[in-house]
């Protein structure tokens, strides 16, 4: 099981207010709704951290994942530190209880004890 999952944003390729790829640009990463720094990571286990703020490739990319169920705050900015766009409030959730039983019944019939 990962401990970490792909951001739901940023994923893409990052874009100059021209167009251009975002090359070497760089991506800020908060808690949600602060300036309080929090780790991202480079894959789904969670054992590299990024660098912060991570610099963009060539095509203006980074896969950036984060833990589930909480809240990160990105700042784009391009390779002058102009601020390109921020997106706040951003989560992977999932959901971490359900209700499970155990049916009995025949294929037709059957019945859910929760």
């Amino acid at each position: 099981m990962s401990n970490a999952y792909l951001s739901p944003i940023l994923q893409d390729a990052q874009f100059n207010n021209d167009g251009t790829f975002l090359a070497a640009g760089l991506i800020w990463f908060y808690q949600a709704g602060t300036t309080t720094p929090i780790l991202a990571y480079t894959g789904p286990d969670a054992s590299v951290a990024w660098t912060n703020p991570i610099v963009l490739n060539a095509r203006g990319e980074a896969s950036i994942w984060i833990p589930v169920n909480t809240g990160y705050k990105f700042v784009v900015q391009d390779t002058l530190g102009n601020t390109i766009r921020t997106v706040d409030n951003v989560y992977n959730t999932q959901q971490t209880n359900g209700y499970g039983g155990t049916d009995t019944g025949t294929a037709s019939a059957y019945v859910l004890t929760y």
